[in-house]
C-alpha cells in the first residue's frame, strides 16, 4: 500500500485471500475524496504481499463523465460471507451502500457505476444515509448473516436499523447507533443463531451495549428458514427496542420527566433561502409546569467536528437543562453529517459565518414559533461548537433584534510545570464587550467579553450539590438587542 498520503480502514476477505482499503491524499479529508483499492494477499518468505492492487471506487476518478463536481468519497469496505466487497460511497449524494459485481477483487473502476443495494437495505425516503464519517478506525454500519443484511441509516437526524428481511423489520426504535456488530452461534437448542449487537441508545435509554438474537435458521442464515426474535439470555433487562441491555442502566428521572427530541428544518441564511436542520427538546418535568403566559428560555447547542452530527441519544448534558424549564435546540447547521454530500459541503469556506447563520435561525425560528423566549436565549458548545458559540455571541443583532444574550465554551488549561490538568472551566462571552484571548486565523477570535469560571460546568454529570447543580450556581442571560446580562443566582 504505496502512494498516497493516508491509508486507513483495512478489511480483510473471508478467506484470508483479498484485502481492500481506503486511501486519500492531503489536503482531502475521508469525507471530502477517498478510494477504495483492492487486492489479493501472497505470501512469500519475506512476509505478506499486495498483489495487483488496483482502485475499486471513489476520488476524483470516481465521478460520473463530465461531471466536475466534487471528488467522492468511499467509506466502511466490508466483505460479505461470500467474499463479495461491499462499502459506502456519495457518488448520489447521499452515502448508500454499494456492492462489486463479482466475488473476490473487483475489476478496476467497476465501482465507479455500482449501483445502490436493494430497497430492503435503505427505507425509500429523502435523507436516509447509511455511511457516516469515521473520527477514529473501526466501526461498522452494516453487517451480514448469509444473504441478510442488517443496516444502520439515518433519517432527519434518528439512527434506525433496517433489516433485509420482512420478518425481522422493526426489532430498533429510532436513535443513535455508534457502531453495529453481526455473528453467528449456536443457540442453546443446538439451532444456528444470528447476533445483531450494538453501540446505541435512544432518546429515552441511555447509550449502552445492546444484543439480539434471532434464532430458527437452518443451516445457513440465508436459506429461507422463518426467524424469531428473542432475547439473549445474558441480558439483565429488556428494553422496547427486542434488543436486550448488558446492564442495567440506572437514569435517575422518570420517562415521563425526560425530554424527546422533534426534528425540525427552518429557513436559514442571508435572505432565507437555504434550510437547515435540528433536534428540538422542549422543557419537560412530570408534573410541573411553567409560568402561564411564559415562553421558556432556550440553550442553543452546537456539536464539534464541524463535520459532525447532533446526537438522538439520552443526554444528561440535555435533561439538565430541561428538566429546569429550559428549551434545548442541538443544530444540525450546513456541513453536518447525515443530510448527504451537497448539505455537507454548504460549510465550505464558511466556518464561522454558516453555522453561525443556522444558529441564529434556529432560535429565531421557534421564537417565531412561540415556543421560545428570544429574549433569553443562549449558546453553547466545545471544540469547533465552542468556537461557533463565541462567534455566533458576537454577532451583530439581526433585524428582529435578536441577540444570544451568553454563550459558554469549555476550558482546559494544564500547569505551567505540567504535571497534569487543572479542573475545567467555562468560558462565559457577552456580546459587545471585547475579548482578550489569542488570534486565529482570519483576524483574532469574537469580540465578546470573557469570563473563566474554574470548575462549573452548565451540563451533564454536574454534583447535583455542586457548581452546576440545583444546589449550586449557574449561569444565565437576559436581554435581546446587545442588551444582555450575566448573573449567578441560586436555584
Amino acid at each position: 500500500m504505496q502512494g498516497s498520503d493516508f491509508t486507513a480502514a483495512p478489511a480483510l476477505s473471508p478467506d484470508g485471500r483479498h484485502l481492500a482499503w481506503l486511501q486519500w491524499n492531503h489536503p482531502d479529508m475521508p469525507w471530502d475524496s477517498a478510494e477504495l483499492w483492492a487486492g489479493s494477499v501472497v505470501v512469500s518468505a519475506s512476509g505478506p504481499e499486495i498483489e495487483g492492487p488496483r482502485r475499486v471506487a471513489g476520488g476524483a476518478q470516481g465521478r460520473r463523465p463530465g461531471d466536475d463536481g466534487p471528488a467522492v468519497s468511499v467509506c466502511l469496505p466490508v466483505w460479505d460471507p461470500h467474499g463479495r466487497l461491499w462499502w459506502c460511497d456519495d457518488r448520489d449524494d447521499l452515502w448508500l451502500l454499494r456492492c462489486a459485481p463479482e466475488i473476490g477483487v473487483p475489476v478496476e473502476a467497476s465501482g465507479d457505476t455500482a449501483p445502490q443495494a436493494g430497497d430492503r437495505d435503505v427505507p425509500p425516503g429523502p435523507g436516509r444515509e447509511v455511511g457516516a464519517p469515521r473520527w477514529v478506525s473501526g466501526g461498522a454500519r452494516y453487517g451480514f448473516a448469509g444473504e441478510d443484511r442488517f443496516v444502520v441509516h439515518t433519517a432527519d437526524g434518528f439512527d434506525s436499523v433496517q433489516a433485509t428481511r420482512d420478518d425481522l423489520d422493526g426489532f430498533t426504535e429510532p436513535g443513535w447507533v455508534d457502531t453495529l456488530e453481526v455473528g453467528r452461534n449456536t443457540d442453546d437448542d443446538g439451532a444456528q443463531a444470528v447476533i445483531v449487537a450494538a453501540l446505541a441508545g435512544s432518546p429515552v435509554e441511555s447509550t449502552a451495549v445492546l444484543c439480539a438474537t434471532f434464532s430458527g435458521w437452518a443451516g445457513d442464515p440465508g436459506a429461507g428458514a422463518t426467524p424469531t426474535a428473542r432475547l439473549s439470555s445474558t441480558s439483565t433487562t429488556t428494553t422496547r427496542t427486542k434488543f436486550s441491555r448488558f446492564h442495567e442502566s440506572r437514569w435517575p428521572l422518570p420517562v415521563g420527566s425526560i425530554s424527546v427530541p422533534e426534528a425540525i428544518t427552518f429557513p436559514t441564511g442571508m435572505s432565507g433561502e437555504a434550510i437547515a436542520h435540528a433536534l428540538f427538546y422542549p422543557p419537560k418535568l412530570e408534573g410541573v409546569m411553567g409560568p402561564a403566559g411564559d415562553l421558556p428560555p432556550l440553550v442553543v447547542r452546537i456539536h464539534g467536528g464541524p463535520t459532525a452530527s447532533a446526537r438522538a441519544e439520552l443526554s444528561p448534558s440535555v435533561q439538565y437543562w430541561t428538566t429546569r424549564g429550559f428549551a434545548v435546540v442541538d443544530v444540525n447547521y450546513r456541513g453536518s453529517t447525515g443530510y448527504g454530500r451537497a448539505y455537507r459541503d454548504l460549510l465550505r469556506g464558511g466556518w464561522g459565518e454558516v453555522d453561525v447563520r443556522d444558529c441564529i435561525a434556529a432560535a429565531e425560528f421557534l421564537a417565531g414559533e412561540r415556543r421560545v423566549d428570544a429574549r433569553r436565549c443562549v449558546i453553547r458548545g466545545g471544540s469547533a461548537g465552542g468556537f461557533t458559540a463565541l462567534e455566533a455571541v458576537a454577532a451583530e443583532p439581526t433585524a428582529s433584534g435578536f441577540q444570544f444574550a451568553a454563550a459558554t465554551t469549555p476550558l482546559r488549561r494544564h500547569r505551567p510545570d505540567g504535571a497534569g490538568e487543572r479542573h475545567p472551566q467555562v468560558r462565559v462571552a457577552l456580546p459587545g464587550r471585547p475579548h482578550r484571548t489569542s488570534a486565529r486565523g482570519r483576524g483574532g477570535l469574537p469580540a465578546a467579553f470573557a469570563l473563566e469560571s474554574s470548575g462549573a460546568d452548565l451540563g451533564a454529570g454536574a454534583d447535583p450539590a455542586g457548581p452546576g447543580g440545583p444546589g449550586g450556581s449557574t449561569v444565565t442571560g437576559r436581554g435581546a438587542g446587545g442588551g444582555a446580562a450575566c448573573r449567578r443566582h441560586r436555584a
